[in-house]
């Protein structure tokens, strides 16, 4: 099983920010990332699958975005990310 901890990398060692619910002894992998992260990914992380039918309205939505791509109607990462202060 996988799960997902944020953490720090101070002195040599990662600080993990929340308690680990492993094995003690159990094997970690770490990566580091280049930038600050966004909280959204550790969410997600711990979400449930969504295992239920994709509704009309919800291939309607994604068909719509499809459409947004194709015709260049699109905001950078790093634009959304000044709006909402992320």
């Amino acid at each position: 099983m996988l799960k997902t901890y944020e953490g720090i990398y101070r002195n040599g060692k990662v600080e993990l920010l929340e308690p680990a619910n492993g094995p003690e002894g159990g094997h970690a992998y770490v990566t580091f990332l280049t930038e600050q992260p966004v909280k959204l990914p550790f969410i997600l992380a711990d979400a449930p699958l969504d295992d239920e039918p994709e509704t009309e309205e919800e291939a309607a939505a994604v068909s719509h975005s499809y459409g947004d791509v194709k015709q260049g109607r699109l905001i950078a990462h790093e634009e959304i990310r000044k709006e909402t202060d992320v």
